[in-house]
C-alpha cells in the first residue's frame, strides 16, 4: 500500500500504476499518461493536476463502479485537452475545477461531479454536457463554450453563486446565457480592457440579481449597463466606474462606492433608484458629487423604509436635484447630504435642490445658497 500525507506525488513515466488496494495520496500530479487497475480502490484527498491523461480504473464489469475516490472540496486541474480523467470517480461532497495552461480543453468525466464548488476557466473550454450546479464562484478568463457542437448545454449556477468576468465582456466569455437557479452575483474584474458592455449572458434583466461588483484598475475601466436592471447590492471597488448609459438601475439593498470609483451616465440622464422594502445603506469611500446625468431617486416601498448614508463623507447634489419619492434618507453622525439652492424656479421662487413626494431626510443636511441672489434667499426649505 502506498500513501502520502504531504507534498506532491508526480507520476512522470507513462504506464500502468499498481500501488495496491487502499493507496491514498493528498496531491497527485500526472505528468505522463497513467493507468490504474480496475479492481483496486484508491483515493486523492486534495489536489489532482492532470498534465496528461489518467485512467483511474473501473471494476471492469459495472460501468458505474469507479475505483477512485475524490476528497471533499478537492481540486482537479486540467492543463490541456489530452489531460483527461478517463473514468468517473466517487466524488466528495463538492469539488473545485480549474482549466489552465494550453489550448482549448474539452470536458471529460471531471465535469460529472454531483456538486461543483469553484471553477476557474483560464483557457477556453468546450462543454460536452450540462455543467453544474456551481455553488461557489465561476471565474472566466477565457470562453466557456456551451455549444461547440449541437446541442446547447446549460451552465447551471446554484442560488447565491457568483460569476466573475475577467477583462472581457459576457459574449467573449460565454456563448449563451447562464442558467441561475436563484440569486446570481456578478463581478467584473476589468483591469486592462477599458470600457466593456454588460450582456444578457451574465446580467439578464429576468435574472434575480444579487450583488453586482465592479473592480477596475483605472478610471477608464468602465462597465456599461445594457438594460434597465434591478439588483440587490451594488459595489464599486478601486478605480472602475459603472456607466448607466442613459438607462435606469434599481438597488433594493446596499450601495458601496470606493474613494475613486463611481456611478456615471453617458448619453443622457439615468435614474439610480433606491427601492424595495428592505432597509439599505449608501456607503461612500470619499465625498461624492453626483454627476449631472445621474438622478438619485429614493423610492422605497413604504414611507418608513430607510436608506442610511454612512462612511463619514458628503453626498453632494451640486449638479441636480435629489428626488424623494418615498422613504427615509438617514445619515450617520458624520455623513452629510448637500443640496444646492437655485434661482431658476420661475415665478420669483428658488429651486430647493430636491423634489419631494413622500420621502424625507432624517439626518445631516446642508444647503448651498448664493446669498447674493435675491431669489435664492427668498424661500429656504429643508426636506
Amino acid at each position: 500500500v502506498w500513501s502520502m500525507d504531504d507534498g506532491v506525488l508526480n507520476l512522470n513515466t507513462a504506464g500502468t500504476i499498481t500501488p495496491g488496494t487502499g493507496f491514498a495520496v493528498d496531491n497527485l500530479l500526472v505528468s505522463a499518461p497513467a493507468v490504474f487497475p480496475d479492481d483496486e480502490p484508491w483515493s486523492i484527498g486534495e489536489n489532482l493536476v492532470l498534465a496528461a491523461s489518467l485512467d483511474p480504473g473501473n471494476d471492469g464489469t459495472v460501468a458505474a463502479n469507479p475505483q477512485l475516490s475524490i476528497g471533499d472540496n478537492a481540486t482537479i486541474e486540467r492543463q490541456n485537452t489530452g489531460a483527461t480523467l478517463d473514468d468517473d470517480a466517487i466524488w466528495g461532497q463538492s469539488i473545485n475545477l480549474a482549466y489552465t495552461t494550453a489550448g482549448t480543453i474539452a470536458m471529460s468525466d471531471e465535469a460529472s461531479a454531483a456538486s461543483i464548488n469553484n471553477v476557474n476557466v483560464e483557457v477556453a473550454v468546450d462543454m460536452d454536457r450540462d455543467f453544474g450546479p456551481i455553488s461557489g464562484t465561476l471565474t472566466l478568463e477565457a470562453l466557456l463554450d456551451d455549444s461547440p457542437a449541437a446541442p446547447v448545454y446549460d451552465v447551471i449556477m446554484a442560488s447565491g453563486a457568483t460569476v466573475v468576468l475577467v477583462d472581457a465582456d459576457g459574449t467573449t466569455l460565454l456563448n449563451g446565457p447562464l442558467d441561475p437557479a436563484g440569486t446570481l452575483n456578478v463581478t467584473y474584474q476589468n483591469s486592462t480592457a477599458g470600457a466593456l458592455a454588460a450582456t444578457d449572458n451574465e446580467l439578464d434583466k429576468d435574472f434575480t440579481l444579487g450583488t453586482v461588483t465592479v473592480d477596475g484598475a483605472a478610471a477608464a475601466d468602465v462597465i456599461q449597463l445594457h438594460d434597465n436592471l434591478t439588483v440587490t447590492n451594488l459595489v464599486i471597488n478601486d478605480d472602475g466606474d459603472l456607466d448607466l448609459m442613459n438607462l435606469n438601475m434599481g438597488v433594493t439593498g446596499n450601495i458601496t462606492l470606493s474613494s475613486t470609483g463611481e456611478v456615471v451616465s453617458t448619453g443622457g440622464p439615468s435614474n439610480l433608484n433606491l427601492t424595495g422594502a428592505t432597509d439599505g445603506t449608501l456607503t461612500l469611500g470619499a465625498d461624492w458629487t453626483v454627476p449631472t446625468n445621474v438622478i438619485i431617486d429614493l423610492n422605497k416601498t413604504n414611507e418608513n423604509d430607510e436608506v442610511m448614508l454612512v462612511g463619514g463623507n458628503e453626498l453632494d447634489f451640486a449638479n441636480n436635484d435629489l428626488v424623494l419619492t418615498k422613504g427615509l434618507f438617514n445619515t450617520d453622525a458624520t455623513s452629510k447630504i448637500i443640496l444646492t439652492q437655485g434661482n431658476t424656479g420661475g415665478g420669483g421662487q428658488p429651486t430647493q435642490g430636491f423634489t419631494r413626494t413622500d420621502g424625507v431626510i432624517r439626518g445631516n443636511v446642508e444647503k448651498f445658497i448664493d446669498r447674493t441672489q435675491t431669489v435664492d434667499i427668498s424661500n429656504v426649505i429643508f426636506p
